[in-house]
Formats: structure tokens, sequence, C-alpha cells
């Protein structure tokens, strides 16, 4: 009974410590799985609160999409949330050190990369304030051009920009016109030939900006220029003299060169006009000595002129010999050049020495002087130089005729005929008019009557009427004064027969 019991106590004793058993199993499983459920839920809170970092990352990102500098901005912290987020899930110290490293490099490079944006930033502050003043000068622009347009007649065509201003400078008040707009209203004067305005607008300019070198100046260039033109040369020369204190000996700005230039060559000019040709050449000389190394090409021309209006000067005083070297010397320092306005006192230079000689009696050297001439410019098509080519065939045939040679006289004179002719120069055609009368009265002088009449017919057209007292008073003519012929042409030309 007691070993019963005893088992049986024993057997309850073994259930009873197995069911115990199986109940501290079943609660660590309790245990682990509640722990694994705390664990999954602390990764679910994680994850949820890393994708509302992430979403809040991306808000930032969509709300700072208007400009490139705050997108960059917003990834820079885009990249920190997501690094921070890395950061707190690996939490081993290998990890964290290369988090650490991982997040230097990046946010250098994001510095570099915002660094640049912001440059491109300014750039493109900078372009659209350059595009907005752009827009306003547009602006401005066409509202001038309607301006414009609303004053302009049906089927006027649109007036050039100077003369805009000029009728805009015309339209203000007098004391309100500013230094541009006098000077505007010169320029235009002078080319129309207005002396009168350009000498008032000059003195405005003088009155109202006396205190600016540069409006001085041209006012009292153009002041003189308007004086010389009425023939006021005193007046005018003083006006020079004024202008040209103005300036000192040091080299001056491009422009201020070429107007000293122009002034020292124009009082030249002006006491010509006034006989005074002494004080001419020693102007001459002084401002070829101040010109003369210039490269500038405007100054380069005025030293031309003035050397060749030294030469006439020395003409006009009998100095032929002194006249004739300058000419040389002229044409022996510029002959080479292709400058239009360079050739052209070359070519008058050439012309007035060929002259000289012929008044020195050196009738041979002045035809070897015109032939030179004739063969350098006759195929010219520059109208000044082709005028330089017509005096030099006249010139030829009145030399060849003072060597008596009335043949070789006659050719030169119809060659210039010939050459000559049809142009539309009215200089050339007063060299054709002369070297018409040459070839008549050389006939004349041969007594061959009817080439003689025939030519002086073609004069008479030429000129648009006949001469009496000019034919009259020609010795040339005393040959063929009594054939019955002559005496029919003169009184059908209305003269007097006797």
């Amino acid at each position: 009974m007691l070993a019963v019991t005893a088992a049986s106590s024993a057997s309850a004793n073994s259930n009873a410590t197995g069911s115990a058993v199986n109940v501290a199993a079943e609660l660590e499983a309790r245990r682990t799985a509640v722990d694994q459920r705390e664990a999954l839920a602390d990764r679910r809170e994680a994850e949820l609160a890393n994708k509302e970092a992430i979403r809040e990352a991306r808000s930032q990102l969509e709300d700072a999409s208007h400009s490139r500098l705050e997108i960059l901005i917003a990834a820079f912290g885009i990249l920190i949330t997501v690094v921070i987020v890395f950061f707190a899930l690996n939490t081993a110290a290998g990890a964290r050190e290369a988090a650490r490293k991982e997040i230097a490099e990046e946010k250098s490079n994001i510095e570099r990369i915002v660094s640049e944006a912001t440059q491109h930033l300014e750039a493109i502050k900078t372009h659209g304030t350059e595009a907005t003043k752009h827009l306003e000068v547009i602006k401005e622009t066409g509202s001038e051009a309607r301006s414009i347009l609303d004053g302009m007649k049906s089927g006027e065509p649109p007036q050039p920009p100077d003369e805009r201003r000029t009728i805009e400078a015309s339209q203000k008040p007098a004391s309100e016109r500013s230094i541009e707009d006098l000077k505007a209203l010169i320029d235009t004067s002078r080319l129309a030939g207005d002396w009168p305005a350009m000498r008032e607008h000059a003195q405005a300019l003088l009155y109202l900006y006396g205190h600016d070198l540069a409006a001085v100046r041209k006012a009292r260039f153009n002041l003189a220029y308007a004086l010389d033109e009425f023939g006021n040369y005193d007046d005018a020369i003083a006006e020079l003299d004024k202008l040209i204190a103005t300036y000192s000996e040091a080299v001056e700005p491009q422009d201020d060169e070429r107007r000293l230039a122009s002034a020292m060559y124009n009082k030249g000019i002006a006491l010509g006009h006034l006989g005074k040709s002494e004080e001419a050449i020693a102007l001459y000389d002084a401002m070829i000595e101040r010109f003369d190394n210039r490269d500038d090409p405007a100054l380069r021309r005025q030293v031309a002129n003035a050397m060749l209006s030294k030469g006439y000067r020395l003409g006009v005083l009998g100095k032929s010999a002194e006249a004739i070297s300058v000419y040389d010397e002229l044409v022996r320092r510029f002959e080479g050049e292709e400058d239009l306005a360079l050739l052209v006192p070359v070519a008058k230079a050439m012309v007035n020495r060929s002259v000289r000689l012929g008044l020195l009696g050196k009738n041979a050297e002045a035809v070897a002087a015109n032939d030179q001439i004739i063969n350098r410019f006759e195929h010219n098509t520059e109208p000044d130089l082709l005028e330089q080519s017509a005096l030099a065939m006249v010139n030829k045939g009145l030399r060849l005729r003072a060597m008596g040679s009335t043949s070789a006289s006659i050719a030169a004179f119809e060659d210039a005929i010939n050459r000559f002719g049809e142009s539309t120069q009215t200089v050339i055609q007063k060299q054709v008019e002369k070297a018409l009368y040459m070839l008549a009265s050389a006939y004349a002088r041969q007594a061959d009557i009817d080439p003689a009449i025939a030519n002086l017919r073609r004069w008479s057209s030429h000129r648009s009427g006949f001469d009496c007292g000019k034919v009259a008073g020609d010795k040339d003519f005393d040959p063929v004064r009594e054939d019955s012929r002559f005496v029919a042409l003169l009184l059908e030309m209305g003269c007097s027969s006797e």
C-alpha cells in the first residue's frame, strides 16, 4: 500500500515536474515571441520614421523645385536625413566610421555643387539685369520709332538719324540746346552752305558752352570757316588765332590735331586772300614742321596741301625756281602713295611745276613734264585726276606753240578735245573751251581760214555764245581778218565788221 502510494506519489511528482517544465518552456516561448514582436515593432517604427523622413524630404524637394540652388540645398537635407537614418540603424563602430567618412565626402561634394550653383545663379541674375537693360533700350527705341512714324506723312521715307537730330535740335529753344544739338546744327549748315546759320550756331555754341574746350574749338573753327566764306578774312584769321592759341606744342588727341592742322591751313589760305604771301608761307612752314612725321593719313594730306600752297605762294611772289623745288619735294615725298587725297596734290604739283617751267622759258622741260602727267593720269577715272590730265594736255599745246611748233600744238589741242570733249565736269569743259579757241587761233596764224572758222564755230557753240571782243583783240586772227569768209562769220555772230 505504502509502495503503491509512494509510486503514485512519485508519479504525481514526476507529472507535476513535467508540467512545470512545459509551462516554463511555454512562458519562455511566449517571452521570446513578445521580444520578437517588440523588435519587429521597433523595426517597423524605424522604417516608418525613415519613410516619414523621406516623405518629408521629398516634400521639401518639391517645394524647392523653383530654384536650382534651393533644389541642391534640399538634396543636401535629404542626404543628411538618409545618412542619419542609416547611422541610427547601423550602430556598429565600423559602420559609424564609414558613415562619417561617407557623410564628409558627400558633404564636400554637395558644398562644391552648391558653390557652382551659386555662381550660376549669380550669372543668371547678371544676364537677367542685362536683358532688362536691353529691353528698356528696345522700348525706348520703339517709342522713338513710333514718335518718328507718327510725325511722318503718308508715303514719306524715314529720316536719317543725323537729320532727325538736326530737326529735334532746331525745334528746341536756343537756350536749351545741348552741345551735341549745336554741333549737329553747325554740321548741317556747313553741308548746306548756309553760312549765316553756321555762324549763328557757332556763336551760340561759344556763348553757351565757353567753359568746354572741345566745344570752344569746334565753335571757333566753324565760325572762322563761315567768316572766310563771307570774305571777312581778317575776322576769320582772328578766330583761327584764338583757336590755335588753345593748343600747346604737345601732341594732342587725333581729332584735335586734325582740327589744328586744318585751322593752320585755313589761316594760310585767308592770308593769301589778303595778299600776305610771306606770312602764309611762314605758316605753311610751321605746319609742315609740326606734322611732317605723323602717320595719320589725314595729317599727311594736310602736309601735302601745305606744301602745294607754299609752292603756289612762292610763284605769286615770282619765285618760280623756289616754287619748283617745293613741287619737286612734294612729288618725291608722296609720289608712291595710292591714297587719292595724296595723289591729287601730287598731280597738281606736277601741273604747277610745268607751268613754272614754261614761265622760266624752259618749254621743252615743260612739255616733258606735261607728258609725264598725261601718261600717269590720263586713264584714271577719278574726276580730280582727270582734271589735271586735261590741264596738262592744254598746257602742252601752249608750250609747243611757244616753241613755234604749230603743227605739234594743233595735235595736242585736238587730243585734249577728243579725249575730254564729252566730259561732264565743268572745270574740264573750261579746258576743252580753251583748246577749241587755241586750235582756231593756231589755224588762223597759218592763214588756214576754213579750219579756223570751223573751230571758232565749235568754240562758240561750246561756250553758248561768241565773244566778239576776244576775237577782235586777238592778233593771232590778223592773217585772216580781211578774208570775206571771216568777215561774214563776225557779222553772223553779231560782231562789228570794223
